[in-house]
């Protein structure tokens, strides 16, 4: 049995994407505040690009094992 499905992946990047979208918006938006602020909220961007590239290439792992036929 697979611990994480395709369509688990898929929900987890939709998901990931909604929330990076949101973040580049408030971006967009947002007033400078202090250097501790600012700190956070770039820090918060890398952390949602970085779940958003761990879920891809977890994605394009099952991927290639479905193709390869070693999924179960």
């Amino acid at each position: 049995m697979s611990s994480t499905t395709k369509e688990d992946l898929d929900q987890k990047l939709k998901s990931a994407l909604n929330e990076l979208e949101i973040w580049e918006q408030q971006g967009a938006q947002r007033q400078d505040g202090s250097q501790a602020q600012d700190r956070r909220f770039d820090e918060r961007g890398d952390n949602l690009r970085s779940r958003v590239s761990d879920i891809r290439h977890q994605l394009n792992q099952l991927e290639e094992n479905e193709s390869r036929g070693l999924t179960q």
